[in-house]
C-alpha cells in the first residue's frame, strides 16, 4: 500500500471534512479508496485504512488481517468490540464472513466505538459500513469504563 502515498494528491481527493480532530480526507484511484487524517502536504502522509473498490470484503492492511487471528479458535458465539472504526474494514469482513462462509456462525454482539463523528459518516458514505452495524460515538476509554 506504500504506492498509495504517492497517489495521495488533490486530483484523487473525493472528500474532505473538517472535524474537531482535524481534517479527514478520502482519496481514490481505479483500484482503491483510502482515508487519511490530514490533507496532502509536505508532511509524511499516514494512510489510516484502504478499501479495495472491486472487492470491498478483502482486507488490504496487515493490521486488519492480524485482527482475524482470533478466528483460528473455534467459538459458538462471538461478542466483538472494535475500538476505532477507520474505513470499516474489520466490520465489512466480519459481516461478509458471517453471511458468505460457514466459518462464522453467530455474531451475538458486534459494536464499534469511534470518537470522531466525521469518521463514522465517511465510513457509511464511502467505505460500505453495513447499515445495521452499531457504532457508538464516544471515547473508547469512556465506553470501556
Amino acid at each position: 500500500m506504500r504506492h498509495l502515498k504517492k497517489e495521495t494528491v488533490k486530483s484523487n481527493l473525493i472528500t474532505l471534512q473538517q472535524s474537531p480532530y482535524g481534517p479527514v480526507c478520502v482519496y481514490q484511484n481505479d483500484a482503491y479508496r483510502w482515508l487519511t487524517l490530514a490533507q496532502n502536504t509536505d508532511e509524511d502522509i499516514v494512510i489510516q485504512g484502504v478499501m479495495n473498490r472491486t472487492h470491498p470484503e478483502q482486507l488490504t492492511i496487515a493490521v486488519n488481517q492480524c485482527m482475524l487471528l482470533f478466528l483460528l479458535k473455534a467459538a459458538d458465539t462471538l461478542n466483538i468490540l472494535n475500538l476505532g472504526l477507520g474505513t470499516a474494514g474489520f466490520e465489512r469482513i466480519m459481516y461478509y464472513l458471517q453471511n458468505n462462509t460457514p466459518y462464522i456462525n453467530t455474531i451475538t454482539t458486534f459494536n464499534t466505538v469511534e470518537i470522531n463523528p466525521q469518521i463514522a459518516t465517511i465510513a457509511a458514505q464511502h467505505f460500505k459500513l453495513p447499515s445495521n452495524h452499531s457504532t457508538y460515538l464516544q471515547c473508547a476509554k469512556q465506553y470501556v469504563n
